[in-house]
């Protein structure tokens, strides 16, 4: 053989396995075999037909075990309903191989142990489709702050941040079920009044994001969706008696570590009756779920996508007293989570501080009012998402 033509064989021999092995590398990658044991009871000794059913209850219970172990505890319980309908319920769709490796005929029962073989990469594509996050982060927990005007009711006065002692208002109800659905915790009402202090949010001319996301934080929120509902008579009418009404929601996701809005929407849904307060309820919720499905897809989408930690801007004034400042610095590097502090500006009496910290502004807030200066006070003010002012106020 010619020594040229020699090379770009073994060349292309080598390739060749290294693409094989890649191809098998990536199979390996996206399918899992489950051990499993599946048995059923022979009735009218059809033994045949107790192995196959058998067989298949070994197979569920792989199909089970896989999608057990691409998602935390939590969101099984969440979501168990939604499993059973696009995955427990058609698990043949999931399996591509299985072997029975060995089995047994009792007295009334039919046992098998058997080897199945599932992908990985179509169980979690029917995951995502459903809208539950695979892998060990679960589903954010998600508050609602909306306000609701029903026909015939005043515009609200106030903004309310929880609902304790009264049912959840309509739109926000139709919210939660879609929500829920799709495998969000949302956080019960009812408890909200036992755990923060605020009753009411300023909503004029619309909810503030900074503040929205400060108060959802007392409570381990991740996301708060904020926003108004409002019932109206529509225009269509039959025979005197049989009305439409119509609901109409807008409402917006906050995250609470940024306290920026990453999803919105308005819908509106039309129903008919004879009860205004009925209908009102009706048009409301239908449109609320129209509204929690629009996010629910771009919530996920952001909510997967890991955010990078940006630094907080702080404003320190009072700065005129250098040993008062010396000593803030040092109590602000001594807080657990703080990573990395820069002065980048100093003048007569304020300076300009940088801080790495692991947590969003508002945490950061909390932390420094737990310290107890002794020769001084600290008043503070958050400007933005990653921005305070701190001011040093002497005793």
């Amino acid at each position: 053989m010619n020594p040229v033509a020699g090379k770009v064989l073994r060349a292309a021999l080598v390739l060749a396995l290294l693409l094989l092995l890649t191809s098998l590398c990536t199979a390996a990658d996206s399918q899992t075999t489950v051990d499993t044991v599946g048995s059923s009871t022979i009735y009218s000794d059809n033994v045949p037909r107790a192995r196959e059913l058998a067989i298949s209850d070994g197979l569920s219970a792989a199909l089970e075990q896989a999608a057990a172990s691409q998602l935390p505890i939590e969101s099984l319980i969440q979501n168990f309903k939604t499993l059973d309908q696009v995955l427990f319920s058609r698990s043949d769709a999931f399996i591509q191989d299985f072997k029975v490796l060995t089995e047994v005929r009792g007295a009334d029962t039919y046992r098998v142990l058997v080897r199945a073989t599932i992908s990985l990469s179509l169980l979690r594509q029917e995951l995502a489709a459903a809208g539950i996050m695979v892998g060990e982060r679960p589903m954010p927990r998600v508050v609602l702050f909306l306000t609701e005007q029903k026909i015939g009711e005043a515009p609200p006065s106030a903004c309310p941040v929880e609902n304790a002692g009264g049912e959840m208002p309509s739109a926000a109800a139709g919210m939660a079920r879609r929500l829920k659905a799709n495998g969000f915790t949302v956080i019960d009402p009812e408890a909200l009044g036992r755990r923060i202090d605020e009753t009411a949010l300023d909503c004029r001319p619309d909810y503030d994001n900074i503040q929205a996301a400060r108060i959802a934080a007392k409570i381990q929120a991740d996301i708060v969706i904020v926003g108004k509902s409002e019932a109206a008579y529509a225009a269509n009418t039959m025979g005197g008696q049989i009305r439409s009404f119509s609901g109409e929601v807008s409402v917006r996701a906050i995250r609470i570590d940024t306290a920026e809005t990453v999803a919105s929407a308005t819908e509106t849904a039309v129903v008919t009756g004879t009860d205004p307060a009925a209908g009102s309820r009706a048009a409301l919720s239908d449109a609320g779920s129209r509204a929690a499905a629009a996010l629910v897809p771009v919530v996920i989408a952001d909510w997967k996508t890991e955010k990078t930690a940006e630094p907080i801007a702080m404003s320190v004034v009072g700065t005129q007293n250098l040993g008062h400042f010396v000593m803030f610095r040092r109590a602000l590097t001594s807080i657990e989570g703080v990573t990395e502090l820069q002065t980048r500006e100093i003048g007569a009496d304020e300076a300009a501080l940088v801080v790495e910290y692991d947590g969003n502004a508002q945490e950061l807030a909390d932390a420094l009012l737990r310290i107890p200066f002794e020769a001084f006070g600290i008043d503070i003010t958050q400007e933005g998402p990653k921005a305070l002012r701190v001011a040093l106020i002497s005793r």
